[in-house]
C-alpha cells in the first residue's frame, strides 16, 4: 500500500490515478480482513469466557455480547462493505452508474467503537468481580470445614 500512496498527501504529484485506485482497492480489502479478524478475536475471547463457567448470569452476559458482536461488529460492517453495485463502486468513486445503500456509515463506526470498549470492560470487570466473589465463597467454604 505504501507503493501506492499510503502516508502521502492525496494531492502529492507523484501519486497517479492508477496508484490511487489500487490503494483504494487494497484499503477496502484490508477493511474486510480487519473486521473479520476483530470479530474472530472477540468470539474467541467469548468462547474462553464461556469455558470458565462462572455463573448462569455470566454465561447470559457473554452470550448476549456474542449476539451484539455478531450484529454490530460483523454483520453490519460486512454488509456495508458490499453496499454498492457494481462491486467495484465500493472502492472506485469515479463510477457514475452505481447504486449504494450504505451511505453515511459514521454512526455505525461509532457504534462499533462503543461496543468494542463496552464488551472489553464488561469482560474484565465481570470476570474480576465473579472471580473475587468465587474466591471469597471458596475460602468461606474452606473455613467451615
Amino acid at each position: 500500500m505504501v507503493d501506492n500512496g499510503l502516508g502521502r498527501h492525496i494531492k502529492d504529484p507523484s501519486i497517479t490515478l492508477p496508484m490511487l485506485m489500487k490503494y483504494s482497492y487494497y484499503l477496502w480489502i484490508n477493511q474486510i480482513i480487519n473486521i473479520v479478524a476483530v470479530a474472530i478475536l472477540k468470539w474467541s475471547i467469548c468462547a474462553y469466557l464461556l469455558v470458565l463457567d462462572f455463573s448462569k448470569l455470566y454465561r447470559a452476559i457473554v452470550w448476549f455480547s456474542i449476539l451484539v458482536i455478531t450484529a454490530i461488529n460483523f454483520l453490519a460492517p460486512v454488509f456495508t462493505l458490499f453496499g454498492c453495485a457494481p462491486l467495484e463502486a465500493n472502492w472506485n468513486r469515479a463510477i457514475v452508474n452505481k447504486k449504494c445503500w450504505a451511505v453515511g456509515t459514521l454512526p455505525l463506526s461509532y457504534a462499533q467503537g462503543i461496543v468494542n470498549v463496552l464488551t472489553d470492560v464488561v469482560y474484565v470487570v465481570v470476570s474480576v468481580a465473579l472471580r473475587s466473589f468465587g474466591a471469597e465463597r471458596a475460602s468461606a467454604d474452606a473455613d467451615r470445614l
